[in-house]
């Protein structure tokens, strides 16, 4: 049976690229992934997530289950209606609980990963540091600068990720938001043994079926660079 959690809509970032949802009675955060062709209107018709405006208020039907991540994800969205449009003064009431989760990054700073996924003691939250960069930025007193990543870290071994359960998905969250993704899968002699695009959708990115015993590395693009990173399944 499916449950109904009701939020408002809120975005943040640069570009106004992420966004999360706030449950007006508690007053409190979650994320909730919309599911791409079942976003309706009141009246039933479909509209996209670009339909969607800052203080709208939004009905989720899903499994009822809240994921633990912070903020805390409802999963298995199944639908989701606008019920209520909302504007800009309805999300200003809520930028409070936006500045806790988010600070505009600085230029210099190179762009993180974290990467979360369900292991037998729970659900984990994963840093993974950027492998290899080349970054180029103007600084507060407009000078042109730029940062490239030293050789050693592209030597490190790469940081382990356990999938002891039976879902093999990873959530992948940008700390800005990437122009492109490009995730390869390498063998153990370093060959390539699959490749793909994936689409940034305002949350993170779902990388499913992972392999074990399997290096990934992400390569990504951005306005002021390209950034990689890597790690590794075990489990």
């Amino acid at each position: 049976m499916e449950e109904k959690l009701t939020g408002i809509y809120l975005t943040y970032g640069e570009e106004e690229e992420f966004y999360v949802f706030v449950d007006s009675k508690n007053e409190t955060l979650f994320l909730a992934e919309l599911p791409e062709g079942k976003i309706f209107d009141s009246k039933g018709q479909e509209i996209s997530k670009d339909d969607l405006n800052a203080g709208d208020t939004v009905e989720l039907y899903g499994t009822g289950a809240m994921m633990q991540s912070i903020p805390p994800q409802y999963g298995g969205v199944k639908k989701a209606i606008l019920i209520k449009k909302g504007n800009g003064k309805i999300a200003d009431q809520y930028q409070s609980l936006i500045d806790e989760i988010y600070q505009a990054p600085n230029p210099d700073e190179i762009p993180t990963l974290s990467i979360e996924n369900s292991q037998t003691n729970g659900i984990v939250m994963t840093s993974i540091h950027p492998c290899k960069y080349n970054w180029n930025y103007t600084d507060k007193a407009g000078k042109e600068s730029h940062k490239q990543s030293a050789d050693r870290l592209w030597d490190e071994e790469p940081p382990e990720i356990v999938c002891d359960t039976k879902d093999k998905s990873l959530n992948l969250y940008f700390s800005r938001k990437p122009k492109s993704i490009t995730v390869k899968r390498y063998n153990v002699d370093g060959s390539i043994s699959e490749e793909e695009k994936l689409e940034f959708d305002g949350i993170g990115i779902k990388l499913e079926d992972v392999q074990s015993d399997s290096t990934y590395e992400i390569e990504t693009l951005w306005e002021n660079g390209s950034v990689q990173y890597r790690f590794k399944i075990v489990g």
